[in-house]
């Protein structure tokens, strides 16, 4: 009977009331935002010339507006709280065979729901939406060798337009979305017994309902043909880590962005793959160690390197690119500058994001029209010297070590017509 009784309170232990009150909750809530999308689905078009329309007459009820609302939030408490679960769970440190699979589950529930707010920012269709696809895909494309590809996978071609709205639709409600629920399952289906602390089980459900009712979603103008090749937009909260290590990278070298964005990403992925296994073998104080680690880097890179998110709830704007006047209309383009400011754009790390003369981008915007929205040699000497003064979140690195006359130089290439080229 001892022997039970002892094995009785271990099986307990495993299972951990507050972990499993919270797994149990996180599953709640992801089974109850599968079915909620796919509610939604029945009335979203998925359409170029559609998207934004239904999104926003389902914005027009409050009912629907609300249930808007607790999608988006729903899976910003499912983000925050697979976090949290993984956290408790290292700290802790003890993973028996009940625990990995709770940290399996929550690892999954945390990169799928990922996945699912990156895609599903994309189809409401307005600007900051389609302006922040358009960024992901420029930093894809920025990975030597295999960039390219990746840039025209996510956009399915060499710009934005349906087919990419429907890659990412698919994405989103096919693959992702099963995904979700085999984590889901994993969190819950691994706890034997169903004996948890009511408030921590429902507190997951609870936080996502009241932040529906206090807070809307966010939300923007519809999209126009324009927004498929800007860059105007700010970063959302939850890939602030993301653009905070890309910048970083960039910080030690110009071009070396995409090393941050892809490195520290599959770093991670990897930590969540191996980090029971790591536990079993470094006792308790590897784990929190190893744990205590990540979120140590994830605030300095956040704290140092971020820049000011998008609106989390709310309207969600973009920065206009209205065409700037020059302040000496009648000032000609300097042919010399110019020239030698060819020559130092192909020499710098400008070349290897646009092209050898913006004409062939490979991670960033074509340069050949540029001069039409910015005839301005101040506008592209304040950008080139430091990028987030004038846009907070552009993910182009900035260039503050180049000289007064190297930086007049670049103006003069980059507002030259006929060795310009769309916006840096």
């Amino acid at each position: 009977m001892k022997a039970r009784s002892r094995s009785g309170n271990a099986s307990e232990g495993a299972e951990g009331p507050p972990i499993g009150a919270l797994g149990h909750g996180l599953e709640s809530l992801a089974l109850l935002q599968v079915a909620l999308g796919l509610f939604l689905a029945f009335r979203y078009a998925p359409a170029l010339d559609g998207a934004a329309r239904s999104v926003a007459e389902l914005r027009s009820s409050d009912w629907s507006r609300i249930l808007l609302g607790f999608h988006y939030w729903g899976s910003a408490v499912l983000l925050a709280g697979s976090f949290f679960l993984l956290l408790a769970l290292a700290l802790d440190g003890r993973f028996d065979a009940v625990r990995k699979r709770i940290w399996y589950g929550a690892a999954l529930v945390l990169l799928t729901t990922l996945g699912l707010q990156i895609t599903g920012n994309l189809l409401p269709m307005d600007a900051h939406d389609v302006q922040t696809a358009g960024i992901e895909a420029d930093i894809a494309a920025r990975i030597p060798g295999i960039g390219p590809t990746l840039s025209e996978g996510i956009l399915q071609g060499p710009s934005f337009g349906q087919s990419a709205l429907d890659a990412w639709y698919l994405a989103h409600k096919w693959v992702l979305t099963p995904l979700l629920v085999l984590g889901a399952f994993l969190l819950g289906g691994s706890l034997e017994k169903r004996k948890w602390t009511p408030y921590a089980a429902w507190l997951p459900l609870g936080a996502a309902v009241l932040l529906a009712l206090l807070l809307p979603s966010p939300h923007g103008e519809a999209a126009t043909p324009l927004d498929y090749g800007l860059r105007t937009a700010q970063p959302a909260w939850y890939v602030m880590p993301l653009h905070a290590a890309l910048r970083a990278f960039d910080s030690v070298s110009a071009g070396w962005g995409w090393l941050g964005a892809t490195l520290i990403p599959g770093l991670f992925v990897l930590y969540l793959a191996v980090a029971p296994l790591l536990a079993t073998r470094f006792k308790r104080i590897g784990s929190r160690l190893m744990i205590l680690a990540w979120v140590a880097m994830l605030g300095v890179l956040v704290g140092f390197f971020g820049s000011e998110p998008a609106p989390i709830y709310g309207l969600q704007t973009v920065r206009s690119e209205k065409r700037e006047p020059n302040t000496d209309p009648t000032e000609p383009i300097n042919k010399d500058l110019a020239a030698q400011g060819r020559k130092l754009f192909n020499s710098l790390a400008c070349k290897n994001c646009h092209g050898p003369d913006g004409e062939d981008p490979k991670g960033a915007p074509r340069l050949t029209g540029v001069h039409e929205r910015y005839p301005n040699a101040e506008w592209y000497m304040r950008f080139i010297r430091d990028s987030k003064s004038v846009r907070p979140g552009s993910t182009m690195p900035s260039f503050p070590a180049l000289e007064e006359g190297e930086l007049r130089q670049l103006a003069e290439f980059l507002r030259d017509p006929q060795k310009g080229g769309a916006s840096p």
